[in-house]
């Protein structure tokens, strides 16, 4: 009954923490393939004080989101 115990409370706390290592692995494996697409996200500056800066980057990611099947709808602000 005692070892019946011990692998319940095993399976209780270890499962989990299988689980989180499984889902890793799949993101490090999608990360490593989009790695091209993300530092070319990081090489957009991005200061608000340039229009022209944010404009590229909303453009560049539009197209992106876009090709992935996502609806953009673009709401203008006063500045």
């Amino acid at each position: 009954m005692k070892l019946l115990k011990v692998i319940c409370l095993s399976i209780i706390i270890f499962n989990p923490l299988f689980g989180q290592r499984e889902f890793k692995d799949l993101v490090l494996e999608k990360g490593i393939k989009n790695i091209d697409e993300f530092i070319e996200f990081l090489s957009f500056p991005n200061d608000a004080n340039n229009i022209d800066n944010i404009e590229n980057l909303i453009k560049w990611t539009s197209v992106k989101f876009n090709k992935l099947g996502f609806k953009l709808k673009r709401l203008e602000t006063e500045s």
